[in-house]
């Protein structure tokens, strides 16, 4: 019974619910621990605040990631970070210090080896610790302030630098009973006023998503399960990020490329939502690269 609470409490944790947590989730440090040439991570937490130490190359794994992606190894450990960090803080009582964050990046024979530690100091209520960066560019502090969103007593967000990598951390509390926002509320609505359309919508439910097909001629709606974490430049060859286009025959959301991800935005309620991330919307991604690919994807 206590450890089933204690999984209850956890999938609250920012992150949790991301493929990249769960990706990393999966192996773990006893997987990433430096043997046949993977970069080995090793993680210390306690109230005092959180470490974790990493030795390896800069790409070539997928190690936390939306789309297991390689080519931002290093910077992936900045998603293990609210992987395993954010559960530990969810027993309430702590809060990052994310004014005293320290990292440090050097190389030795080749490989990296950066440190990142989140010192914790005693505060009311449950604290979570959110970020955006950036491997070789700086996406600025805009990015984590759109991908929390109206959280409670936000503070940040603050800049950090580790070497190519540029962070912005910020922190915030959550609730035990969170209530619905009124942008869910709209995408229910909406999505009742779309039943024409050729494929069904689940009302959004965080604990539970119902896997569906869909359609090549239509997409559906995107209820978010919230972002990777890690947010990338514009590509040549990929829509740009002032670019939104509509795909054919879906009258209620755009979409956009950024990086490596895909967003949907409801143009009613203006909301976006990182889909790449959430692995219902698998073949809704495949069907806009598909799109793209084909240049069927109208820019609006």
């Amino acid at each position: 019974m206590i450890r089933l609470k204690t999984m209850l409490l956890e999938q609250k944790a920012a992150g949790s619910q991301w493929h990249s947590c769960k990706a990393w989730k999966a192996k773990g440090t006893s997987y990433w621990n430096g043997d046949q040439g993977r970069p080995k991570i090793t993680i210390e937490v306690n109230d005092s605040g959180f470490l974790l130490k990493y030795v390896g190359a800069a790409s070539g794994f997928a190690i936390s990631h939306a789309n297991d992606g390689t080519g931002d190894t290093l910077h992936q450990a900045f998603n293990v970070v609210m992987c395993e960090c954010n559960p530990y803080l969810i027993k309430g009582g702590l809060k990052p210090d994310i004014e005293n964050i320290s990292t440090n990046d050097t190389r030795v024979d080749g490989k990296h080896k950066m440190n990142i530690w989140i010192p914790f100091i005693k505060a009311d209520g449950t604290w979570q610790v959110n970020r955006r960066g950036g491997m070789g560019w700086d996406p600025g502090s805009k990015a984590v302030i759109k991908a929390v969103g109206d959280v409670p007593n936000l503070q940040g967000p603050v800049k950090v630098v580790t070497g190519s990598i540029t962070e912005y951390f910020v922190t915030y509390t959550i609730s035990d009973s969170p209530k619905k926002s009124a942008d869910k509320k709209d995408d229910k609505k909406d999505g009742k006023q779309d039943v024409k359309l050729n494929f069904k919508i689940e009302p959004f439910d965080p604990t539970h998503i119902e896997p569906f097909k869909l359609d090549l001629s239509t997409l559906s709606t995107f209820p978010t399960l919230g972002d990777t974490g890690t947010v990338l430049p514009p590509k040549s060859n990929i829509i740009k990020d002032t670019d939104w286009s509509k795909y054919p025959g879906d009258e209620m959301y755009i979409y956009q490329k950024r990086g490596e991800d895909w967003y949907a935005k409801n143009k009613k309620t203006g909301q976006e939502y990182n889909i790449s991330d959430v692995d219902k919307y698998k073949s809704s991604v495949d069907n806009l690269e598909k799109a793209l690919k084909a240049k069927k994807l109208i820019k609006v």
